[in-house]
């Protein structure tokens, strides 16, 4: 597949459209909290609507027909043929979610997860013709069906996760003794490692409990994994991952607007700082190969050296899944809305393959999946 613009028009476009993605999600976010706002579902509308005429301008038709599927089912709501339900409300930011994604591919001839572009498109187009807001729902589950993964659990998986014994709790992650058997000097640095972290989380406003669900969340998927990683310096890692950003100033750590070109190349290094301190002590050499990995990418556009799949560690591709997930499901100081674990778990299955390891992404699904089903999530 070849690009349908020259790189020019294609960045022109894409400028377009991240500022209407922004009106978007700013729209249809405040929309969950006030459904009743008729000016919210027209501003939805004609940012939508001025998507879609810019893809057509420029003979993008892909583009064309999935905004007109998503633009045709928010002109019926705005018709009030059906009321919006904070459902509807996710479904379409999940919709713009993945519009993006077809954007780069399309315009940038980028590889992207697979996604059903003609399923999500004749749902939209066949809600537009539903008269209540209980057919319109009635569509929004199948749509939601369409943006997350197919349930992939195997039996195998579904055993361990059932008979799990002593399960792990967010009230008993601090205490290793009760999951780990370390030897006493990797319980001393365990402690220090946590305390680190701790303060690490205190220094960002909206890392509550992040160090303690990461943690959670990577020993579930552990267990459900048939890799060789060592369980200690795995939680070494989750402690240690982000101990670099400790070094960064408050303003870039808070900054509750996108970082600048020397912002971002100093918050890059920050795995860097990381590793070099585990590296100084003895006995977490394989912890800090995941701390310094972790923001590494599977197609080699992650930081800090651009390594590609088969030159990141295991670990590393686990904890970039479940960092990623943490950012996106709560708040950050440049992004005023958080996602929902559909929206979170639609974005990530998207990114496989090119930001996400395709069988880490896997055993994720099975974990959160369960961890919803049970309720701790």
């Amino acid at each position: 597949m070849t690009a349908y613009v020259d790189l020019e028009i294609a960045e022109e476009l894409m400028s377009s459209f991240e500022d209407h993605y922004e009106v978007l999600q700013a729209s249809l976010n405040q929309l969950i909290h006030n459904l009743g706002d008729k000016e919210l579902i027209n501003i939805t509308f004609r940012s939508m609507h001025t998507i879609k005429g810019n893809a057509a301008m420029m003979q993008v038709s892909p583009l064309v027909d999935y905004a007109h599927a998503v633009e045709e089912a928010i002109s019926a709501m705005r018709s009030e043929y059906f009321a919006p339900s904070a459902m509807l409300c996710d479904v379409l930011l999940t919709a713009v979610d993945r519009l993006r994604d077809l954007h780069t591919k399309y315009l940038f001839n980028k590889e992207i997860a697979e996604i059903n572009e003609s399923g999500i498109a004749e749902a939209f187009s066949a809600m537009a013709n539903a008269r209540s807001a209980e057919e319109a729902n009635d569509f929004c589950k199948q749509l939601v069906r369409l943006f997350t993964p197919k349930d992939i659990n195997t039996d195998e998986n579904k055993a361990i996760i059932d008979s799990r014994e002593n399960p792990l709790s967010l009230a008993n992650i601090g205490h290793h003794g009760d999951y780990l058997t370390p030897t006493e000097s990797q319980a001393e640095d365990l402690l220090l490692f946590r305390i680190l972290s701790l303060q690490v989380d205190e220094q960002n406003h909206f890392w509550d409990k992040r160090t303690d669900t990461l943690l959670y969340l990577a020993l579930k998927s552990l267990q459900l994994s048939k890799t060789d990683i060592d369980q200690i310096q795995l939680v070494a890692a989750v402690y240690m991952h982000d101990a670099g950003m400790a070094f960064l100033p408050e303003n870039i750590v808070n900054k509750n607007t996108k970082l600048n070109a020397l912002e971002n190349k100093k918050l890059q290094q920050h795995p860097v700082w990381g590793f070099r301190l585990l590296k100084r002590m003895e006995g977490w050499e394989a912890a800090a190969q995941i701390v310094l990995e972790h923001h590494e990418r599977i197609d080699g556009e992650g930081y800090p050296y651009g390594k590609k799949a088969e030159g990141i560690t295991s670990g590393a591709k686990l904890l970039a899944i479940l960092d990623a997930y943490y950012a996106m499901t709560h708040l950050r100081a440049d992004r005023s809305h958080r996602r929902s674990i559909m929206r979170a778990i639609s974005e990530i299955n998207a990114c496989i393959d090119t930001q996400f390891d395709r069988e880490w992404v896997g055993i994720f699904n099975d974990v959160v999946r369960a961890e919803v089903k049970s309720g701790n999530i």
